[in-house]
């Protein structure tokens, strides 16, 4: 009984490496880089593009590179990257 639970266990806890090295190794490359504004504000956008950053995060193929403050906005560095 102690037996076959330890060959379980064993073989669970190899699977579940398997599948993390697996993952760990898919290679994420960033091929397209673009700055975009995030407003604070909804008033001061206009063009509401707090929106269009929204779904472009949303579809997964943009990544956040770097944030810092720009003014009353914060600017972000986007990357899309290639899965």
């Amino acid at each position: 009984m102690e037996i076959t639970s330890i060959t379980i266990s064993i073989l669970a806890l190899s699977i579940s490496t398997a599948v993390a090295i697996w993952g760990w190794r898919r290679h994420r490359n960033i091929y397209d880089v673009e700055r975009f504004l995030f407003f604070r504000k909804n008033q001061i956008d206009k063009s509401n593009n707090n929106n269009e950053l929204r779904k472009k995060l949303n579809s997964g193929h943009y990544t956040i590179l770097h944030t810092s403050e720009y003014g009353d906005c914060i600017e972000l560095i986007l990357g899309k990257i290639k899965k």
